[in-house]
């Protein structure tokens, strides 16, 4: 693996773990808009990580509900954040 692609890899895991965090705080306004940024960065996380990926596919896996749900937010998203999560769709 390419010293720049383990850069690009580290710089979306920072990102994706910022924007968590700055979520966080903002999820309990009276306008949840910290759901966007956690969104966000859990997509970032997906696309930059793999043991990321692992862990949403896992969670899917064990919680049906949260699968359906996800299933839901697939078909509403646009294409290429759709593919996102599909990547992480429990086998079987």
């Amino acid at each position: 693996m390419s010293l720049v692609l383990i850069a690009l890899r580290i710089i979306g895991v920072a990102i994706g773990v910022a924007l968590i965090g700055v979520g966080l705080p903002l999820f309990f306004m009276p306008i949840p808009l910290g759901l966007i940024f956690i969104a966000l960065g859990i997509l970032v996380l997906i696309v930059s990580s793999a043991q990321a990926a692992a862990a949403v596919r896992g969670l899917r896996r064990r919680n049906p509900r949260f699968d359906s749900r996800l299933r839901k937010v697939e078909d509403a998203m646009p294409g290429f954040l759709s593919r996102i999560l599909a990547v992480t769709r429990p086998s079987g």
